[in-house]
């Protein structure tokens, strides 16, 4: 059976091969392109051939040890955005601002959200090198993001691009 679930601002469909039926609005946990995520189911009965590769398996309900691990990594990433953009600043990377960071939901993988001009001289690699040794057993990944996510308070209704 498959399902539509709102993750992030896109609505991406999984495919549930296990047996469990999922409720509009259950809470849920999938392997994404990003690492395990949360999920909220946003419709049912979707046809899975119309999104064809972006059908991912649904792996289970969300327990209570999700939503407490989700929130702990939420502060996490708030407290990854000051020392980022502190290491930013003291390194006189110019107008380069850390906008928002995002964890997996077993915490391996940390997304740092950076904003800065296209023409703007970035050694990527040289900036996570450096600032890895802030973020232990956490592999770390970089998106350059435009300024309209900067103006938006949750990253959650921001529309991502790749």
């Amino acid at each position: 059976m498959a399902y539509s679930l709102r993750l992030l601002v896109n609505i991406i469909t999984f495919l549930s091969q296990k047996k469990p039926k999922f409720l509009l609005g259950d809470a849920v946990i999938v392997n994404t392109s990003r690492g395990l995520q949360l999920g909220t189911v946003a419709a049912l009965n979707v046809d899975p051939k119309i999104d064809g590769p972006n059908v991912l398996k649904v792996e289970r309900l969300a327990t209570e040890e999700d939503f407490e691990s989700y929130k702990n990594y939420k502060q996490k990433a708030k407290e990854a955005i000051d020392i980022i953009n502190r290491f930013l600043r003291e390194g006189e990377f110019g107008e380069i601002k850390a906008v928002d960071a995002e964890y997996t939901l077993d915490g391996g993988k940390m997304t740092i959200y950076l904003t800065y001009e296209q023409n703007v001289e970035f050694d990527v690699r040289s900036f996570l090198r450096d600032i890895s040794y802030n973020f232990n057993d956490t592999r770390l990944e970089v998106r350059q993001v435009g300024p309209q996510r900067c103006c938006k308070n949750d990253i959650r209704t921001w529309c991502l691009w790749h």
